[in-house]
């Protein structure tokens, strides 16, 4: 079985998952559908089979036991059988929803365990076994028999709560719900590791770029070639409204130079991205930017020299950027001390067989003002559009 995410939601009888549940089917842009459990319980009240649950026989029920017919059962009760059926998960799934499951512990942590990365766990945890028990009885659906049943299994059920993913504790029901709809808008929102693979991955390599030089090239070459990257996109800094430095180029004269640059390397692109974000560039801001715009096939990278490594613990919120998205570091000839905190990092990939490259845009600009031959040191058709712009002298 492959498909969408799966989200369920597990507690004792009383403790209000029913209600966030609900609240959550009817929020639209989370795309929930519900698991309608089976059962071999008779039906209760107005319950509609295929609508609260479908009812089986108890030999019916044992039958599809017997045919692996279920993603997971239970027997919760003498001869009470709940289960999930494969066909109502597939179902749902074929309609492109995610999945959403009202399910007792055992089988909300039955699912988990065979699909891990796809299921999201979250336990409702009631203020405490006295308000459970006044819950319960004013449903005025079961006896005292019942209901004390019901305690006595909530007790071993609260137990389970360290299983899951997340719990959420329903004191307050306006508070619970919020928390649920965050906790599942967030947990959609992230790709499913099959997905995420098969995602084109792209490094970003931010820069002035001014002007693009050899050195860029190769270390963009060396990542796009030798690591798990697919493309590596060029972001060019641009120029502050707020400040003019008379050695900086136009963003569009740059973005023309790394286009030429380029033009020979199909996996290596120039990026306009921050032209038109507002000033000054967060990298942060940026990545959020181009995950809105790029909703789906893509998983961004960042792309830095060791020497800025040692700085991101200055980044504006540098904590949502490794949560969220690899840095591919490059070595540097450079002085000072890589924070701790980033030594072991299962996000930050030490690309330590890159060539080490200390040429400069500095460098470049500098003599060729002085009349220098740097010609060296740039794609051919960077050197042409310099000479016949008249940049930098």
């Amino acid at each position: 079985m492959k498909g969408g995410k799966l989200i369920i939601f597990s507690a004792p009888s009383g403790s209000g998952k029913t209600t966030i549940v609900r609240h959550l089917l009817a929020k639209e842009h989370l795309n929930l559908a519900f698991s309608v459990s089976a059962t071999s319980r008779p039906k209760r009240g107005k319950e509609k089979n295929g609508e609260h649950y479908y009812f089986l026989s108890l030999s019916e029920f044992k039958n599809h036991i017997k045919n692996d017919d279920f993603l997971e059962w239970e027997e919760v009760y003498r001869d009470n059988f709940y289960g999930t059926l494969k066909t109502e998960v597939e179902r749902l799934w074929a309609e492109g929803k995610n999945v959403i499951f009202d399910i007792d512990v055992v089988g909300g942590l039955r699912i988990k365990k065979k699909f891990p990365e796809q299921t999201l766990a979250v336990f409702v945890k009631p203020p405490s076994i006295d308000e459970l028990k006044i819950r319960l009885k004013k449903r005025s659906t079961e006896s005292d028999d019942k209901i004390n049943m019901r305690i006595a299994k909530a007790s071993v059920e609260l137990a389970t709560a360290p299983q899951f993913d997340t719990v959420i504790k329903n004191y307050d029901l306006d508070t619970a719900l919020a928390e649920a709809e965050k906790l599942v808008e967030d947990f959609i929102s992230k790709p499913t590791p099959e997905k995420k693979n098969s995602m084109k991955k792209v490094g970003l390599y931010f820069g002035t770029f001014n002007p693009i030089h050899l050195g860029h090239l190769v270390i963009a070459n060396h990542l796009v070639e030798f690591t798990d990257l697919n493309e590596v996109w060029f972001v060019i800094t641009p120029q502050s409204p707020f400040k003019t430095k008379q050695s900086l180029l136009s963003n569009h004269h740059r973005y023309q130079m790394v286009l030429e640059a380029t033009e020979e390397y199909p996996k290596l692109k120039p990026s306009n991205i921050e032209f038109n974000l507002p000033q000054p560039n967060y990298t942060v801001h940026t990545l959020a930017h181009l995950l809105e715009k790029y909703p789906s096939g893509y998983n961004f990278s960042l792309i830095m020299g060791e020497d800025n490594l040692k700085s991101l613990h200055k980044w504006k919120n540098y904590e949502v950027i490794l949560e969220n998205h690899d840095i591919y570091v490059y070595p540097r000839v450079s002085t000072g001390i890589v924070d701790h905190q980033f030594k072991n990092n299962p996000k930050i990939k030490m690309v330590t067989d890159a060539p080490i490259m200390e040429i400069s845009s500095t460098f470049i600009r500098k003599n060729h003002k002085l009349g220098k031959n740097i010609t060296p040191l740039l794609p051919a058709a960077v050197f042409k559009y310099m000479d016949e712009m008249n940049f930098y002298r």
